[in-house]
């Protein structure tokens, strides 16, 4: 029997390799992600606030992250603003791409992102 080898994409956040989780299974949480993202968003506006977002995208064979979509944007309607900001961090994150038996692949994650201002750093 012979397996597919398959490789996660790759991005360097705060100088360190992080590889995305992947998806078969169940939806975790990106925990490296969310506290990148944290690091990066402007606390004074979202002091006391919490946000789950659960993201899908697609990264092309070259890394680039091509689409990002919010799944649970009903529970975000009238607060946005987050959203905008978190999606706007993702899509300038460069990956090495996804492989699969060694050729570069599209691959498309979900996972979430879980961001918290209500505990000091």
């Amino acid at each position: 029997i012979v397996r597919d080898s398959l490789q996660l994409p790759a991005c360097f956040l705060n100088g360190k390799q992080h590889v995305l989780l992947s998806s078969e299974k169940s939806y975790g949480i990106d925990w490296e992600l969310s506290r990148y993202i944290n690091q990066h968003l402007p606390i004074m506006r979202y002091d006391m606030s919490q946000f789950r977002f659960l993201v899908s995208m697609m990264i092309n064979k070259r890394g680039k992250v091509k689409e990002i979509h919010l799944l649970n944007r009903g529970s975000y309607k009238n607060n946005m603003t987050a959203w905008k900001e978190t999606k706007d961090i993702i899509e300038k994150l460069h990956f090495s791409p996804a492989k699969l038996n060694g050729k570069e692949i599209v691959y498309s994650p979900t996972f979430y992102i879980q961001l918290d201002f209500t505990t000091p750093e």
